[in-house]
């Protein structure tokens, strides 16, 4: 539970409610032990104990929590569109996450609540698949609220295809082989249907982020083997380049180096205009933009361009003097907005520098405040303290 924690506070509290919540109530012995005054006291301090740990381990996002915005234009994700109206969404998060438990959905529907051992993981599931329609149904909305547009639903997908196979093992196991035989031939005839719809081209509605740009440019030859993110790139250089004299006096943007933005934010202190984590960026001209990080600008087509202009066509504003580019289609914007080429870095990284920026004040280059050094070694070393008590406690349990 700890180390759901601290991969992802959300997962956690929801994985409470959907999952751990859900098998206990499940379990026979459970249900009589809920009725015992010393068990429902060893299991709230249980419970408090994890909590407990839990905030400690969490606390550099606690501390930090106070700066967050949460009030923010959504950022497009296609988990909220209409799966019977957007061709990438059925398919990502439909039909592969669902097809291999669909021949059998009228058999769980009528059965799984049927069952009198089955019930509370059949609503947790059913739950679970309803959220992860996103879009397709108002529910989700009205479940999540303000939540809805924040987080993406692609994880109720997941957890729905989790939840769904002790329920299907159940099922397989009681009805025995003529369940399995009818099953399979439903399967054949969801899989021939599907085929029907993609050979003949079936018309879904175009996604609100239309992707053709996206696809023209994956096919180009010099494209080839190009995903959405760049190969691995060496750091040093970029780090090298920000922490001489002259250039940590101003801010810097990247473009084109995708998530590993985050890592170099990391590895020096020079500020970044953008952001990997969106609800902690403080600008209003990113908190209105709608769009997941400038370093991708070209992605999100006319608000990602509109937005990037804003930065690069008033970089004193924001004490923007350099900018890190890895992607060549950003090159004729930049020269349009008065940027100049200053340097090729050693990792093929090309530094584009605007004139005339006055640097950052002293109050604003205040670096980020660090973790303490006790934290640090916390978290470096719970994992390998929790797998270590875990494995000693299976080891004398079965001795």
């Amino acid at each position: 539970m700890l180390v759901v924690l601290t991969s992802h506070h959300l997962t956690f509290f929801l994985g409470l409610f959907f999952f751990l919540l859900p098998v206990l109530l499940h379990e026979k012995e459970t249900l009589q032990s809920l009725r015992d005054a010393k068990f429902l006291f060893r299991a709230g301090l249980f419970f408090l104990l994890i909590l407990g740990i839990g905030f400690i381990l969490l606390q550099p996002f606690f501390s930090t929590l106070h700066s967050f915005s949460y009030e923010q234009k959504p950022i497009y994700h296609a988990s909220r569109n209409n799966y019977f109206g957007s061709l990438v969404a059925f398919i990502n998060f439909f039909a592969l996450p669902n097809i291999f438990w669909l021949p059998f959905i009228v058999v769980i529907l009528w059965k799984g609540w049927k069952e009198p051992g089955m019930r509370v993981l059949f609503l947790s599931w059913f739950a679970l698949f309803i959220l992860g329609l996103g879009g397709t149904t108002p529910i989700p909305k009205w479940i999540l609220g303000k939540l809805y547009d924040t987080i993406t639903l692609d994880r109720f997908c997941l957890w729905a295809t989790v939840m769904i196979l002790p329920i299907l093992s159940r099922l397989i196991h009681k009805n025995g082989s003529k369940f399995i035989l009818a099953g399979y031939l439903v399967f054949l005839a969801v899989l021939q249907l599907m085929m029907f719809v993609l050979v003949t081209k079936v018309k879904f509605q175009p996604d609100p982020l239309p992707m053709q740009p996206l696809v023209e440019f994956l096919e180009k030859e010099d494209a080839d083997g190009i995903g959405l993110q760049p190969d691995l790139l060496v750091m040093q250089p970029m780090v090298d380049f920000l922490e001489t004299k002259d250039v940590k006096n101003y801010r810097y943007l990247t473009l084109g180096i995708g998530y590993q933005m985050a890592r170099l934010g990391y590895l020096s202190d020079a500020q970044n205009v953008d952001g990997a984590y969106h609800t902690a960026r403080p600008l209003p001209e990113l908190r209105e933009s709608g769009i997941e990080l400038l370093d991708g600008a070209k992605y999100f087509e006319e608000a990602g361009l509109k937005t990037l202009k804003k930065f690069i066509g008033n970089p004193e504003k924001f004490h923007l003097k350099y900018i890190f580019v890895n992607d060549l289609s950003y090159n004729r914007l930049l020269a349009e907005y008065g940027w100049k080429e200053l340097t090729q870095l050693s990792n093929g990284i090309v530094v584009w520098s605007h004139d005339d920026i006055s640097p950052l004040r002293p109050e604003e280059m205040k670096p980020p405040k660090k973790s303490a050094p006790w934290m640090n070694l916390l978290w470096g070393s719970y994992l390998f303290l929790i797998l270590f008590f875990i494995s000693a406690w299976v080891y004398f349990d079965v001795l």
